[in-house]
């Protein structure tokens, strides 16, 4: 029998849905009509519907200079910012000098039902390219339910 033959009747096999123990053959399984999400990335999917976390591009910083990173959290699509449940930025770099790696409510320059900012102040010893990442971590609420929007960001600078 040719290679092509054979392509055919291993082809044609497989579509037609056999079940393992030779029964009734079993129908295609459906296909999903909409966006296909990673299971993986199904929470990031739902919580983006809720809320967004954005990091300001920075501004060139001197060597030794403070700098600071401007972190908006949003509540999107007919969500709130819950004020009652826990919020926290947390940050971290390799490169940058932190004066502390949380932050939360008390920290906010801005405090309202949409949005909450926040300005994390860093600095570099050395020049270049230089990154953060900031894990943002609130609750958010519509009229019927409540959850936890959960992101991580990264920013980078160039430090002269």
């Amino acid at each position: 029998m040719s290679l092509r033959l054979s392509l055919v009747i291993l082809v044609g096999l497989t579509g037609m849905g056999c079940s393992r123990n030779g029964g009734e053959p079993r129908p295609p399984a459906a296909r999903p009509t909409g966006p296909v999400v990673e299971p993986s990335r199904a929470a990031e999917a739902t919580a983006s519907f809720r809320c967004s976390v954005s990091v300001d591009e920075l501004p060139k910083t001197a060597v030794g200079a403070r700098g600071v990173a401007r972190v908006s959290l949003r509540a999107t699509n007919g969500y709130h910012v819950n004020q009652e449940a826990p919020l926290e930025v947390t940050v971290a770099s390799d490169d940058l000098d932190l004066p502390r790696s949380r932050f939360g409510v008390a920290e906010a320059s801005l405090l309202a039902q949409d949005e909450v900012r926040m300005e994390i102040p860093f600095s570099a010893r050395t020049p270049g390219r230089k990154s953060m990442s900031v894990h943002a971590r609130f609750g958010v609420c519509s009229d019927s339910k409540c959850a936890e929007c959960r992101q991580l960001r990264r920013m980078s600078t160039l430090i002269d």
